[in-house]
């Protein structure tokens, strides 16, 4: 008989009972397994922050040590969520201590809504805008710009702030950059979770970006717009033809829409702020103009004949003006750049002596600066 051999059996046997048991009691499904330990502690972390009002803190536990995330209205707020975290639960101590360390990922801003982000590539550059969620998210855009944009200037005016609407925000906002630097100028532009690219470029190149944008983006976040020409070829739009809108000047822009409204109404119910669906293709031909010219400001004016009491004509141009300025900001155009006012009856086109005159009254127009 081999003793020696069934000795060793033995021992080898032992310690991999003793490896699995230690194992069990360290990452096991109790109280004292290390993956108990951390959800013991997240929950003591938590619930410390919760009792010091400090709202809006995410908490994972990397072993002892807590990973606090999320947005904090002052740089004195963040370092109280690291005191507040670190004595949540006693003193720190090996393996069934309270918490050693925090890894504080909090950001000091301010929460907006809508949290809205663009990027621009035109001949003069590249030029970034509008709200990230961090520091490192802004770094990663800026490096990302430089790659697809090689030889243009980019320009940063982007602002930290608290507000996006998933932590998967920066991965869609990367791949739009991405997507935009195949086009020979165009817009990327993310309002919330809606995204609105437009722009044009060689055919091949639209018809890529194009195809990548047929397929569904991340949740929560959806394609809302894509306006896509290939480099040369019109628009589409009848009254227009032969206009450039491509990096076009405040007065081409003006005379895009000068020429659309100039046989054309926008139509609403009566006495009321509701578009009547026949205006829909016109509304969607003022938002193709009104993307490729928001690089001004775009005033909505509403304006009514001079019938019914002034007060009330004044509230309903002002609620038309607003409607179709909601439209088009609906459609990609940068809300920021929209603006709307009612002006009643005091502004007539024509004396208002006859129906076909008050008619002329009755009208939205469009002022580019």
């Amino acid at each position: 008989m081999n003793t020696s051999g069934s000795c060793w059996t033995g021992f080898w046997l032992g310690c991999g009972i003793a490896v699995f048991v230690l194992a069990a009691a360290m990452f096991g499904p109790h109280a004292l397994s290390l993956s108990g330990i951390e959800a013991q502690l997240k929950s003591k972390v938590e619930r410390a922050l919760a009792s010091n009002g400090v709202a809006d803190i995410d908490v994972e536990m990397n072993g002892q040590t807590a990973v606090v995330s999320g947005g904090v209205a002052s740089s004195s707020e963040q370092v109280r969520v690291e005191e507040i975290a670190i004595a949540a639960a006693g003193p720190g101590g090996p393996y069934i201590g309270g918490v050693t360390g925090v890894d504080n990922q909090t950001i000091v801003g301010t929460r907006v809504s809508p949290f809205s982000w663009s990027a621009e590539k035109s001949s003069a550059g590249v030029t970034l805008v509008g709200h990230v969620p961090s520091e490192a998210v802004r770094n990663r855009l800026l490096e990302a710009a430089r790659a697809p944009f090689s030889g243009l200037k980019v320009t940063d005016r982007m602002t930290v702030a608290l507000g996006a609407p998933s932590p998967v925000w920066d991965d869609v906002a990367l791949d739009a950059l991405r997507q935009l630097g195949k086009l020979k100028r165009g817009k990327a532009r993310l309002v919330d979770n809606r995204l609105a690219v437009i722009g044009e470029g060689e055919q091949a190149s639209v018809a890529d970006v194009g195809a990548h944008y047929d397929k569904p983006l991340a949740a929560p976040f959806v394609v809302a717009v894509k306006d896509l020409t290939v480099e040369g070829q019109s628009l589409g739009i009848r009254e227009i033809e032969g206009l450039n809108l491509s990096e076009a000047s405040a007065e081409t822009c003006q005379n895009a829409f000068r020429l659309l409204m100039r046989s054309n109404v926008v139509e609403f119910e009566t006495g009321s702020a509701a578009i009547d669906p026949s205006s829909r293709v016109l509304l969607d031909n003022l938002a193709i103009v009104a993307r490729r010219c928001d690089n001004y400001s775009i005033a909505v004016s509403g304006h009514t004949d001079n019938v019914g009491d002034p007060a009330l004509n004044m509230s309903l141009s002002q609620t038309r003006a607003q409607a179709v300025r909601d439209y088009l900001a609906e459609r990609g155009v940068a809300a920021e750049r929209l603006s709307a006012k009612g002006y009643g009856q005091t502004a007539p086109r024509a004396p208002n002596n006859t129906a076909e005159n008050r008619a002329r009254n009755r009208r939205i127009e469009f002022t580019v600066t």
